[in-house]
């Protein structure tokens, strides 16, 4: 299975998806906890790390088939002031 590197902290699971050659299993990111990452790891602020998750992961062909990024609640990307989790 494939997915960002630095990442597996957000790792929530592993999906299925359907593909020519049958049923593969792909694993399932919180975006929410990528960016807390990026926060916390690399001192980057809410705004910085949300707009580095949008170029740089969510908008990137990792191969098919690809990780699985998920929002749980809420926006892709939370406004300051509210609640990353």
């Amino acid at each position: 299975m494939v997915g960002p590197e630095g990442f597996d902290g957000a790792i929530i699971g592993i999906g299925s998806v359907a593909t020519p050659d049958g049923d593969q299993e792909v694993l399932v990111y919180d975006i929410q906890r990528m960016v807390r990452i990026l926060v916390d790891s690399e001192d980057m602020t809410l705004e910085e790390a949300q707009e580095f998750i949008h170029f740089n992961i969510l908008g990137i062909y990792l191969g098919q088939p690809g990780p699985c990024f998920v929002q749980s609640l809420g926006s892709i990307f939370p406004q300051p002031g509210e609640t990353i989790h």
